[in-house]
């Protein structure tokens, strides 16, 4: 008998991972499995946007969708804004971080947690400096790079850009890098 994962049905023990695969079906497939969905934010909900002021990092609120092989679509709300600290410009090189926003999940990465949560990730000083990758961390979406110029190199910027979108099965995926990428494309 093949396996066949009904929802919403009184009685059916369906465990997480069951639940996280059927969550498949709201979001944009990515093309990689038939199960497969793409890792984002809503289009246009400005989710998750990143903003820096002095040395704090604040991150807006938002909803996400992160999909992981074989384990299907986890769902997070961070509904109240949360703040990091920028490390110090280094004396000569600029460098470019990495906000990200990170599951644990202990059935896939075995770190004991089940939680959702954003992350600060400094990159390395460079004459060439690139956007660091997280280490120990399988699931996670980029929300932004700050580029950090070298002391007395003005301010640092923030690339939102990076944050992947998906839509709803059927849907239209903006691109934002073109032009018209707003709420209700």
């Amino acid at each position: 008998m093949v396996a066949v994962n009904p929802s919403w049905i009184d009685g059916l023990p369906v465990d997480a991972m069951r639940a996280r695969r059927i969550d498949s079906l709201m979001v944009m497939n990515n093309g990689s499995h038939p199960l497969g969905a793409r890792t984002g934010i809503l289009p246009g909900s400005g989710g998750f946007t990143v903003t820096v002021s002095g040395t704090t990092i604040t991150v807006g609120t938002g909803i996400a969708s992160l999909y992981y092989a074989e384990q299907g679509v986890y769902r997070v709300a961070m509904t109240s804004t949360s703040n990091l600290t920028l490390d110090a410009a280094h004396a000569t090189l600029s460098r470019i971080d990495l906000v990200y926003l990170r599951v644990w999940d202990n059935a896939v990465d075995g770190s004991g947690q089940a939680k959702a949560d954003v992350v600060y990730l400094p990159g390395t000083p460079s004459s060439t400096p690139s956007a660091p990758t997280p280490s120990g961390t399988v699931i996670y979406m980029r929300l932004a790079h700050i580029t950090v110029p070298a002391v007395g190199g003005g301010s640092p910027s923030v690339n939102n850009t990076v944050t992947p979108v998906t839509v709803a099965a059927g849907g239209i995926v903006p691109d934002a890098s073109a032009a018209g990428f707003y709420v209700g494309q």
